[in-house]
């Protein structure tokens, strides 16, 4: 795969004084390739003979490091305080990506749906009624979105991703003594109406589910990022730049707070509030609410620390 970099948007960026060669790939420092974008968090000297090898390079490292002049005279070094970060950054903003569509009898999309013309969006797609879809989205084969979904700008959607359908609302019936199901031992399902409401730049893996609230839609805000097999019930309200990873289960009502972080394969117990900057260690139950910037671990899950402690 060939990777088309704006190398005078990096020159800007960075201030390079010298000519930027031709980037079109990304490599390790284990195993370096010419002509490649890489990032050193720490400089070491065992990988000095492998980046000797190369050249018209650029290689991010810590504003800390000693970059040998012989690796330097050949490449492109770029000091930052933050390599990995600025290795994301280029490979968010400065790829001069095409433009791929593909033909419309491939997908379906409602026909009072409104999709912006700049989205991407993949064979086997299912969009219903009153969806709209902002500028710039990606929507990965297989996503089926369901009916009264508002989604903004600059999201991706992995594949067989399902947005918007109806949840596991069941209602039963209560004489005083125990729950008892209605309708000769049918359990009686609540229809959901409220949707799902999806800010802007927000990221969603493969295999998630993302449940249609009952009355007042499902919030998921800006810059939210979740990962793969994740389930998020009905009315869950998913903050600012919270992130969420894998096979993590948010029962109906639950809110995460802004920038917090769930680790992979917890569950949270409904109608729990997560508050901003919380950190949920991996596979950990949560049966109650966490206050602003803790730590929370366990089976169930116990306070490890506040952030500032």
């Amino acid at each position: 795969m060939v990777i088309k970099f704006n190398v005078d948007k990096i020159k800007q960026r960075y201030k390079v004084e010298s000519t930027i060669p031709l980037i079109n790939d990304v490599s390790s420092l284990t195993k370096p390739k010419n002509n490649s974008l890489i990032f050193c968090l720490e400089y070491k000297e065992e990988f000095e003979k492998s980046l000797l090898k190369i050249k018209e390079s650029i290689v991010l490292v810590n504003k800390n490091a000693n970059i040998p002049e012989k690796i330097a005279n050949s490449n492109v070094v770029i000091y930052v305080n933050n390599p990995r970060m600025e290795y994301a950054f280029i490979l968010n903003n400065f790829i001069d990506e095409k433009k791929i569509t593909f033909p419309q009898e491939s997908y379906y999309i409602d026909i009072s749906s409104r999709v912006d013309s700049s989205c991407c969006i993949e064979p086997y797609v299912f969009i219903g009624q009153d969806v709209t879809i902002g500028k710039n989205c990606h929507i990965k084969s297989g996503v089926k979105i369901y009916n009264n979904v508002t989604i903004g700008e600059n999201c991706v959607f992995g594949c067989n991703t399902v947005i918007g359908d109806i949840g596991f609302g069941i209602e039963r019936i209560n004489d005083g003594h125990w729950e008892r199901i209605p309708f000769d031992g049918v359990p009686m399902k609540i229809p959901h109406f409220g949707g799902v409401t999806i800010g802007n730049n927000v990221e969603i893996g493969a295999l998630n589910t993302i449940v249609s609230g009952v009355i007042d839609p499902t919030v998921i805000e800006d810059n939210v990022k979740i990962d793969d097999h994740v389930h998020i019930a009905h009315n869950c309200k998913i903050r600012n730049g919270a992130a969420i990873t894998g096979s993590v289960v948010l029962s109906g009502g639950v809110e995460i707070g802004q920038n917090s972080w769930i680790g992979g394969n917890s569950i949270i117990f409904q109608k729990i509030k997560i508050g901003r900057e919380c950190t949920i260690g991996l596979a950990s139950n949560i049966l109650k609410d966490v206050e602003d910037g803790e730590t929370y671990m366990g089976l169930p899950a116990r306070r490890i620390k506040k952030n500032n402690e």
